[in-house]
């Protein structure tokens, strides 16, 4: 039985319990769960011992995690061709100093080939793949860009602005999802806003 997601202790335990594995409870298997993975390989391990077979290019992003009621990060580096973990950090805070320690492994004791990285564009990991790679292309992730153009651009509700951020939204999108650079350029060039609509626009 795999142990996964969102899959609570207790189920497992009772699962277990069904097919003749003793009375277990859920602290059995939260115990088994840890020393699983306190046995397993991280990934520097499975990148020296291995030499895994990657394309380059790294999707890099933080989950926020709460233990104990406090907020952690979990960052992840993800080969988007293979769609590999190439690097998993857990730390306290998403930081400048806790993204550089991150990109330095990927580079330093990982060996990953980068060749393009794709963020959400917080400054301190732009800083930090800026000073360990400074020639490596960096892009904004699309579904960061999505997020925000909605958060900035709020449909009001027929509401002063609703028109105006409306239609921009949908100018940005089709800018973000063409399939050309000529169509992505020709979307770019038509946003064009009168000082009268920026003032409109509820960002």
């Amino acid at each position: 039985m795999n142990v996964e997601g969102l899959t609570p202790f207790r189920v497992v335990a009772r699962r277990l319990s069904m097919v003749g594995q003793g009375n277990l409870s859920p602290a059995t298997i939260s115990r088994w769960v840890h020393l699983a993975g306190k046995a397993a390989k991280d990934t520097i391990e499975i990148a020296q011992e291995f030499s895994p077979l990657w394309f380059g290019v790294l999707s890099i992003d933080g989950k926020s995690i709460k233990v104990g009621g406090i907020e952690h990060t979990l960052l992840l580096a993800v080969d988007i061709k293979s769609q590999d973990i190439v690097h998993a950090l857990f730390v306290t805070q998403e930081s400048y100093q806790n993204a550089k320690r991150f990109i330095r492994d990927i580079r330093e004791k990982i060996g990953y080939p980068l060749e393009a990285a794709v963020i959400d564009l917080r400054p301190g990991l732009l800083r930090a793949l800026r000073e360990v790679y400074p020639c490596v292309p960096v892009q904004a992730c699309v579904i960061h860009l999505v997020r925000q153009v909605k958060k900035r651009l709020p449909k009001l509700k027929g509401k002063k602005g609703s028109q105006a951020n409306r239609e921009l939204r949908a100018i940005i999108h089709k800018l973000f999802f063409s399939p050309t650079l000529d169509e992505a350029l020709a979307s770019f060039h038509t946003i064009q806003i009168s000082p009268e609509t920026i003032t409109s626009l509820k960002i």
